[in-house]
């Protein structure tokens, strides 16, 4: 594996981040390979392709209309990336069978993520969903 920091890997987390914060789904899925696996390690969900992930992410923006990604430090190399980032957004809508309460949340988290060709090939996000819970429940 090689050390050395590559801009267009880097710039792939933050688009990636960008791409969340502004409901872009063609960017969003521009940035993955056809076959792409994301997981939310965090939901214990996966998604394997464009389509399923095109359906978690803009199912995201029906929980949390105003959800945001901010990126902070990122390690990069030729062949993966990975980023600290703070995700924040209101729960205005039904969630796994829950009800929305209206409530803001803010947490922190991390990404990681294999490249190859300068696409994500996979993508797996690290968080604590009891701190959203805490921040959200009625």
């Amino acid at each position: 594996m090689s050390n050395r920091r590559t801009e267009g890997s880097e710039n792939l987390v933050t688009q990636w981040a960008e791409a969340w914060s502004t409901q872009d789904t063609a960017l969003f899925l521009s940035l993955f390979t056809e076959d792409a696996s994301y997981r939310d390690v965090a939901l214990d969900k996966s998604f394997r392709g464009r389509n399923a992930i095109k359906t978690f992410f803009e199912g995201t923006f029906v929980t949390f209309p105003d959800f945001k990604m901010d990126v902070g430090l990122c390690a990069v190399t030729a062949e993966t990336a990975a980023g600290e980032w703070v995700m924040s957004g209101t729960f205005l809508g039904e969630s796994f069978g829950q009800a929305p309460t209206g409530k803001p949340f803010r947490i922190e988290g991390c990404c990681f993520m294999r490249i190859v060709g300068g696409r994500i090939i996979e993508h797996r996000d690290y968080w604590n969903p009891m701190t959203v819970d805490a921040q959200v429940a009625p």
